[in-house]
């Protein structure tokens, strides 16, 4: 694969002193499964496997791939269902030191086909069908598109857990470590909508983020980590989630859904410690407690992150669950900062804590990138020992992303609290300029959750003819008109140019492939209800 803009010679330097390892997570993968080789390392469905195991089958699928000619510094796009043939491809991958794009499970062809045409890829794996999913549309326009990459898929029918222990190759396999400033992984960015934009992320800056959240979320070998999100998300793969919870001796357990019925079976039944959702998922699970009452008592951390969460929201999962609340918020570029889980009830309840590094560097900026000072809300810029300088064959994007001194352009409004916690007010994105006046709907969010007949919200930017772009809210709950939620606004104290002036009530929410509410979906349905 091409190079990328890394770190300048003095920041490695620093960095390998006060951050970073030498060694590559192939290698690092092959140090845990040695140390804690008896302990159980991963659980699906009925099926337990041992560290010692987990190595073994590994390294029988390196040799498979390797006869299936995928090769070092080659592109593998890998598009899995959350199992243990995920996390054996992947890190088969790792080891072979092939670099493994990974596309979200949801995602359909037309972000395939993009993915492939950006980075290349010489093969692509995937399972046939997978629940209500079937790649043979993706598989079909790979096969006309790009006939160039090679294709390999795994029935579903034949194997339905996806464990695919049959994929055994034969020979021997030497690791390499190599340089651990190489790509390790591509991730993406931006979602199910557009073309995502591919994060290159080396092995050493990588590592350092698992390891430092699985420091701060308090992980050890007793530890059990429930990944319900899509694996390939950033969040559940190292924030800590499932590089973070193996780096440690602990017991990684799989969920096929995010559905809460098996999610609350499979926490009594492994003594499940941690686990991550977005906030939708969260508190569709906090509802379900209500009336399910389920046993949740093992569990000590619950992250919730990817969106921000609403103060009302965490006070009511917080007490439902029974555990400690821990948000996250972050970016798959790099930048993570998290609450703590020693942060009192209003740090946690209302802001998205700290950065997770004391290397990381954050500045809030104004409209013309001049900083502010502290507790006035702009953008904010950062860059440190695990943030990206650049996208994967970006081109003009990157000249955006990153500002001249190398910082990258998070996107999001903040202000920063007394305690140096960060307040997340919204995405510059989602700022709604209407008739000239800037607009954070997350201010009219908030506001809007505290009526009593809005159990949910979401405010949007809708094309006008008239202000250039009209405030549209959407809701869940109890049926009102416009002007009484105008009203309403108003005796909270809203400015008159921040009120609605669209109102749709709604019965779900479309999401995203994780779970986030899709803003451009609802943009769309604006337009299509005035």
């Amino acid at each position: 694969m091409d190079p990328i803009k890394t770190w300048t010679p003095e920041e490695q330097e620093f960095y390998y002193q006060n951050a970073w390892l030498k060694s590559t997570i192939g290698g690092e993968f092959e140090q845990w499964c040695r140390a804690y080789a008896d302990r159980t390392a991963v659980v699906s469905g009925s099926v337990e496997i041992t560290y010692a195991e987990l190595f073994e089958r590994v390294e029988k699928m390196t040799l498979w791939l390797m006869e299936k000619n995928v090769r070092r510094g080659e592109c593998v796009l890998l598009q899995m269902p959350n199992s243990i043939g995920f996390i054996v491809l992947l890190f088969a991958l790792l080891r072979i030191r092939a670099v493994p794009i990974l596309a979200l499970p949801a995602q359909r062809a037309i972000d395939v086909v993009a993915l492939c045409g950006i980075a290349g890829p010489t093969h692509y794996i995937s399972a046939d069908r997978y629940f209500n999913m079937d790649y043979g549309e993706v598989i079909d326009r790979l096969k006309e598109e790009h006939p160039e990459i090679d294709i390999i898929t795994f029935s579903s029918e034949n194997d339905p857990d996806l464990l695919l222990t049959d994929c055994a190759g034969c020979g021997s396999f030497t690791f390499n470590e190599g340089n651990n400033l190489d790509v390790a992984i591509l991730l993406l960015s931006g979602g199910t909508t557009g073309t995502p934009k591919l994060i290159p992320r080396t092995h050493a800056d990588y590592s350092y983020n698992y390891r430092t959240m699985a420091g701060i979320t308090g992980l050890d070998g007793d530890s059990v980590y429930l990944n319900i999100l899509p694996t390939a998300h950033n969040f559940s793969l190292s924030c800590p989630g499932v590089f973070g919870i193996l780096s440690v001796g602990g017991k990684l357990v799989i969920a096929r859904s995010g559905s809460f019925d098996e999610g609350f079976e499979l926490i009594a039944e492994h003594g499940v410690t941690i686990t991550a959702m977005v906030p939708t998922l969260a508190k569709l699970w906090a509802d379900a407690v209500e009336w399910d009452e389920p046993d949740l008592s093992s569990l000590k951390v619950l992250q919730v992150g990817g969106a921000r969460l609403d103060p009302q929201d965490a006070v009511v999962i917080q007490k439902r669950f029974g555990c400690r609340l821990q948000q996250v918020f972050g970016t798959a570029e790099g930048f993570i900062c998290c609450t703590r889980l020693d942060d009192s009830d209003d740090a946690v309840v209302n802001s998205q804590g700290k950065p997770i590094s004391p290397y990381d560097n954050c500045v809030i900026v104004d409209d013309n990138d001049r900083p502010l000072p502290q507790g006035e809300i702009g953008e904010l810029l950062v860059k440190g020992p695990y943030t990206i300088h650049e996208y994967y064959r970006a081109g003009e994007k990157n000249l955006t992303a990153f500002n001249a001194e190398g910082y990258y352009r998070m996107g999001d409004l903040v202000r920063m609290r007394d305690d140096g916690n960060f307040e997340v007010r919204g995405r510059i994105k989602e700022q709604i300029n209407r008739a000239g006046e800037k607009i954070a709907a997350a201010e009219v969010e908030t506001l809007l959750l505290e009526h009593p007949c809005i159990e949910s919200c979401a405010v949007v930017p809708v094309k006008d003819e008239v202000l250039g772009e009209r405030i549209c809210a959407f809701a869940i709950g109890e049926e009102m008109n416009l002007s009484e939620v105008r009203d309403y606004l108003r005796e909270k104290g809203l400015a008159l140019f921040k009120l609605p002036d669209q109102l749709v009530f709604i019965d779900s929410w479309p999401l995203t492939a994780v779970g986030k509410i899709d803003k451009k979906r609802l943009a769309a349905m604006g337009e299509d209800a005035a």
